[in-house]
């Protein structure tokens, strides 16, 4: 049995590699937006005594257009399930996406923290000091802060100090990039020295000189509030490797009786952790950089630091000048990194994240020597031997049959239960070979093998026009066979294969190559012209539901004084306006996201409000037939649709965001989903008018309910108090 579309699918582990496309019973893939490829399964028709070489946990399964070998989905195996039955026996397997390397992960991570929660009295407090978290005692403002207190009549010497220190950044194995603190005093004392100073962990010890950095020394207790910013880099006082932010207060005369209002208060405190790149280089250059990040700002440290399967080098990461500054972001009880992009769009709802298939990424230093032989004479490159039973293979002169040139080499002409061999040696040092081939077999039944030293490295059967194999590792082998082999009976095609331009890499001296398989990463706008174009012929359904409208919404924050706030924030809606309606919605931001930013409550309000202004144009759509893709000018199968916006006709369109009052009969949509199975050809496509909150929300759904997990955060969790 087989896929009746023009699909192959390869299965690969480390043991072995194969196209199974001809012995599948079914075929679904599915991709969502954002997250991009989501899950995948296939039936194949299989003995269950037997351990296949190329199905495994987390084996690769992939699936390509055959007309013209692009990756129509890629992602690992997770469930190679069995079974048998009156159908007989059948391996049942289902694949996840590289969306499912974002829950991998569960990690502390603090890019900007404004949170007073976590201070903690660090050491060597003078007996009965007063070192927390509280109201500043200085003006009529209410304003919290950590608050440094001498006791009032108690002898101080030299050097006596109190303090107070911040560690999440050290405990989330994290570095210090930039520090922002303004400081207050309850009296001027020249002999009394306010300190801020980024050091070297553990938290509850002290650090040697070599390992700490005072950025604000020097300066005696003022009742003139000051405010000053530091960071790792070019003039920059914080070195590279801090990790631990302490503030403190220090006796430094030969002797005194504390006097009343002896404090000093550190306040609008920010703190910065420094990240990664992409490509994963460390940035270490902090200046100029404001007290905000923005999401391609942790974009780029989550390739470099957390998602290693992932082509951050190559990775598509989107900015403008619109984006927005994040006041707070901070998970120090641990997050996924699932969660903080799901987070990310929260605050920016123009952008979704997507991936997509594996490419093959070779880092490369020095150079090779490439040995190809395209048989367009006999003078071969490297040794060729002949069958052992007679049945060689030779050079083909038809051209339609060569990949390059005018001549391919094609297996001997052979009957039922023979074969067909040819015998390449190895030149000295090579370390890859990669070749084309073309196969016109009994599908399933008469098989084109690859061998190396007499082990199957790939095999492939059925039709196929002229496919460039991967680029096999040959470090090692010393012969590399191909091999035509027919059954007891029927036949296909022209029951032949050829292969063409096989070419051997032989690295000089100091050549060094890294191959790894990565996923391709996108951080994108979502579209704002239409892709696609289509009629309801195949099938269309929709429930219209008012229940997402809302003209007002209430956000639960905590401000810059550690006090719990709550704003409201209002929008028009004008359905519910024109019927005398007011909807409030509530959002409580917790801890991670809503600690001393109102801006930040106030942007995801509105961000909220805005896409709960229209009732959404929503429904699925199914498309069975070859569809009109504008961006690409050509007509594309329904395994080819991916997100974009679509034009539907002779659908009634609600005015919203992407369709004008007019009723003209064509609705405009947000491909958030699609489904596709090859038992009937079809794609069934989600469809949303909605920025990303909904979408997310489906999207999110369908990830954990593959996974068997939860939203792999703790958005709202209050972090337990440590003063002392």
């Amino acid at each position: 049995m087989s896929i009746p579309i023009p699909l192959t699918v390869r299965l690969s582990t480390n043991r072995g590699a194969r196209h199974v496309e001809h012995e599948i019973r079914g075929l679904t893939m599915r991709w969502t937006d954002p997250g991009g490829y989501a899950s995948c399964r296939i039936s194949l028709d299989r003995p269950l005594h037997l351990q296949p070489d190329e199905i495994g946990y987390y084996g690769r399964l992939t699936v390509y257009d055959a007309r013209n070998g692009a990756v129509v989905w890629d992602g690992r195996l997770e469930d190679p399930g069995r079974s048998a039955g009156s159908d007989g026996t059948v391996w049942e397997l289902a694949a996840l996406g590289g969306q499912a390397h974002t829950q991998d992960q569960t990690v502390p991570l603090i890019y900007v923290d404004r949170s007073y929660a976590n201070f903690y009295r660090a050491y060597g407090n003078v007996p009965d000091a007063q070192a927390g978290v509280g109201q500043i005692p200085a003006g009529t403002a209410e304003r919290t802060g950590v608050v440094l207190q001498f006791p009032e009549g108690a002898t101080v010497t030299g050097n006596d100090h109190v303090n107070m220190a911040y560690s999440d950044i050290y405990r989330a194995g994290q570095k210090v990039a930039h520090v922002s603190i303004s400081i207050d005093s309850g009296r001027n004392a020249s002999s009394y020295i306010t300190y801020a100073l980024a050091r070297t962990g553990p938290p509850y010890s002290g650090s040697p000189a070599s390992e700490k950095d005072e950025f604000i020394d020097s300066i005696g207790m003022s009742t003139s509030a000051q405010s000053y910013v530091d960071y790792v880099g070019t003039s920059g006082a914080i070195s590279d490797g801090r990790d631990v932010v302490q503030f403190q207060l220090e006796y430094e005369g030969s002797g005194d009786t504390v006097p009343k209002n002896t404090w000093a208060a550190y306040y609008n405190f920010r703190v910065k952790a420094m990240r990664y790149l992409a490509d994963g280089t460390e940035i270490t250059n902090y200046a100029g950089e404001p007290a905000t990040v923005t999401a391609s700002d942790v974009i780029n440290d989550l390739l470099g630091r957390l998602l290693a399967d992932y082509d951050g080098a190559n990775a598509v990461i989107e900015t403008d000048a619109n984006d927005y500054g994040i006041g707070q972001l901070a998970y120090p009880d641990g997050v996924t990194a699932y969660k903080v992009l799901n987070d990310l769009m929260m605050f920016d709802t123009r952008y979704t994240w997507r991936v997509w298939d594996r490419r093959r990424i070779t880092t490369v230093s020095g150079s090779t020597t490439s040995i190809t032989e395209d048989f367009e004479d006999t003078t071969y490159q490297f040794t060729i031997s002949g069958d052992p039973n007679g049945n060689n293979w030779f050079r083909s002169t038809t051209s339609v049959r060569s990949h390059g040139g005018s001549y391919a080499y094609k297996s001997a002409a052979i009957s039922h239960s023979q074969s067909s061999r040819t015998y390449f040696t190895v030149p000295a040092g090579a370390t890859t070979l990669q070749f084309w081939y073309r196969v016109s077999t009994e599908a399933t039944w008469d098989i084109f093998y690859l061998l190396f030293d007499g082990a199957v490295a790939d095999s492939d059967s059925g039709s196929k026009s002229w496919t460039q194999s991967p680029a096999y590792d040959v470090t090692g082998v010393t012969t590399v066979q191909f091999q035509y082999i027919r059954d007891s009976s029927l036949g296909g095609g022209s029951n032949a294969v050829w292969i063409d331009d096989v070419s051997f890499e032989v690295p000089d001296a100091s050549y060094s190559q890294v191959t790894t398989n990565k996923y391709r990463f996108e951080w994108v706008q979502l579209p704002t012209t239409v892709r696609y174009e289509v009629d309801v012929i195949d099938g269309y359904e929709s429930q219209g539901s008012s229940d997402g409208l809302y003209n007002q919404v209430t956000v639960r924050y905590q401000d810059d004084n550690d006090i719990q706030r709550t704003i409201t924030r209002t929008a028009p809606c004008p359905d519910l306006d024109a019927a005398g309606l007011t909807r409030t919605g509530q959002l409580d931001l917790g801890m991670e996201l809503g600690c001393g930013a109102q801006e930040d409550a106030e942007r995801v309000g509105d961000q909220w409000l805005a896409e709960h202004t229209y009732a959404p144009n929503a429904g699925r759509l199914r498309v069975a037939r070859p569809i009109r893709d504008l961006e690409t000018g050509r007509m594309v199968m329904p395994w080819e649709i991916r997100p974009g916006l679509i034009r539907v006709r002779n659908v009634l369109p609600r005015p919203d965001v992407l369709n004008a009052s007019a009723r003209d009969g064509v609705t405009i949509f947000r491909i958030i989903g699609c489904d596709y199975s090859a038992s009937d050809g079809a794609a069934t496509l989600e469809l949303d008018s909605r920025p990303n909150s909904l979408s997310q929300m489906l999207a999110r759904l369908e990830l954990e309910s593959q996974l068997g997990t939860g939203s792999g955060g703790s958005t709202g969790r209050r972090r337990r108090r440590r003063h002392r």
